[in-house]
């Protein structure tokens, strides 16, 4: 029976009326038969033993067990309970000797991904500190072409640079429909989070505390350590059609940039956090946009960058930098971001080329083909050399720009934010992997009510409210004030 299609209306104390299904749609329910899908969980425990079938009760002891077992089929979840798990070359999924990290063998399907998660309420950490690298490189985690993975959770650490000779990656993704969620990475050698592929998403993931302290990389004059110390990168110059996403992430005290990206595909980033880059003597951008494709080859046309609601401080040299000088442009959209305080304060030697808000170079493309870099909404104060710098080495560089701050005619000042102080901008994340709920993320760089900022942007296509968008990467809020 379902419910009269006549009279559904329930009266207290009473049945409503019902009739018995026929061949017409009713009000109600119906049960349909599906096939039952099976899927396994297993776990990990700082406690546990390889040798174990890997239950709840009787967990594996390694992360290298948990990547590589045949036990675990598309559609099982693996739980790795909290601790501290020191990585380890005496088991047999270990690929090769020291340094060459714990491999990723196991695939998911489009219909049953494999998950591979921290266990409620706790934090697993692998922490790599005694790996001595046997070879050229350092990792702790690689997963080289596989598919339909989900880590969520998971903490990777102390993943040193022992020589000039070693490349240290702490965490490499080279496969597709991969979703890396609330894992964070710190203290490593050289690049933290590093991806190539297709559809591979970090969501509300940190990371810190990266520098090559022992790369000898020459600079304009000078050695330039900590050059390749990076909190996300994505190099990619094979797949045309990869793409990476990158929401509400922070990198902050890296070598390098905070955020780096030189691929022949599409790349978003979407509410990310910058900030305190630059450390040693790397170029410490909070984000480098990066060359496209391979010049004169790849196809100019498509969307290839995408940068919305990020914000870029306090970094050792430019906020946001196009990197495309001397290769070709091609077309990026850069909507509502703010760049604050890049470069303050710091000496101008070779360390430190251009300290900018937002940089935007000259390319080998045509006029029409720079046009099609297009930046709108966005704020840029405070910065030590200036607000914008548009490059002039064979050409001024060409953009489609306006409602900026430094194109609309509004003056910015601190009385445009609710908050400038930092206080606890490294504090951790809220439990569900949101940012932290303290003053700086309620409040910092949020607009005030008497900001000029507010409805001075255009329609971008992002949400807004009032009578158009604002500038900045916050809409302005009545209760941030």
């Amino acid at each position: 029976t379902g419910l009269s299609a006549e009279t559904t209306t329930w009266t207290v104390g009473q049945m409503p009326a019902t009739n018995i299904q026929g061949s017409t749609w009713q009000p109600g329910a119906r049960i349909y038969e599906t096939e039952e899908v099976y899927s396994a969980t297993f776990y990990v425990a700082p406690d546990g033993d390889d040798d174990n079938p890997g239950t709840y009760e009787q967990p594996w002891a390694t992360w290298g067990k948990a990547f590589n077992s045949t036990s675990v089929q598309p559609g099982d979840t693996v739980y790795f309970r909290g601790g501290v798990y020191p990585m380890t070359s005496n088991n047999s999924f270990y690929p090769g000797g020291w340094g060459y990290g714990y491999d990723v063998t196991r695939d998911g399907t489009i219909t049953d991904t494999i998950k591979y998660w921290a266990y409620p309420g706790e934090t697993p950490i692998l922490d790599c500190d005694a790996v001595v690298p046997s070879g050229g490189y350092n990792r702790a985690i690689w997963a080289n072409d596989q598919n339909y993975l989900h880590f969520k959770g998971l903490t990777v650490r102390n993943v040193w640079q022992t020589s000039s000779s070693i490349t240290v990656y702490a965490w490499g993704s080279q496969g597709s429909n991969i979703v890396i969620e609330n894992c964070k990475t710190y203290n490593t050698g050289g690049r933290a989070f590093f991806a190539t592929g297709h559809n591979i998403r970090y969501i509300n993931c940190d990371s810190w505390n990266n520098t090559d302290d022992k790369t000898i990389d020459q600079g304009p004059g000078m050695d330039r350590p900590g050059n390749d110390g990076v909190g996300f990168q994505n190099v990619d110059f094979v797949n045309e059609d990869g793409t990476i996403y990158y929401k509400n992430c922070r990198a902050w005290h890296c070598g390098d940039q905070g955020f780096s990206a030189a691929s022949y595909g599409y790349i978003e980033f979407d509410g990310c956090w910058s900030f305190d880059n630059g450390v040693d003597c790397g170029e410490g951008h909070g984000f480098k946009m990066g060359q496209v494709g391979e010049d004169g080859v790849t196809p100019i046309g498509p969307l290839k960058r995408r940068y919305i609601n990020n914000v870029a401080a306090f970094n050792r040299a430019n906020g946001f930098t196009s990197k495309d000088g001397g290769h070709d442009a091609h077309h990026m959209e850069v909507y509502n971001n703010i760049a604050y305080k890049n470069g303050l304060n710091l000496p101008t030697d070779a360390c430190y080329p251009m300290q900018y808000g937002f940089v935007i170079y000259n390319t080998n493309s045509t006029d029409a083909q720079e046009l099609d870099r297009i930046y709108r909404n966005n704020i840029s104060y405070g910065n030590e050399d200036g607000e914008v710098f548009i490059g002039t080495t064979g050409g001024i560089g060409l953009y489609t720009h306006s409602n900026n701050s430094w194109d609309s005619g509004i003056i910015i000042t601190d009385a445009d934010f609710v908050l400038t102080d930092t206080t606890s901008i490294t504090a951790p994340r809220q439990s569900d992997g949101s940012l932290p709920n303290n003053n700086c993320y309620n409040y910092f760089l949020k607009l005030s009510s008497a900001s000029d900022a507010i409805d001075a942007g255009i329609d971008v296509g992002l949400p807004y409210s009032g009578v158009a968008p604002d500038i900045g990467a916050f809409e302005y809020d009545a209760e941030d004030v």
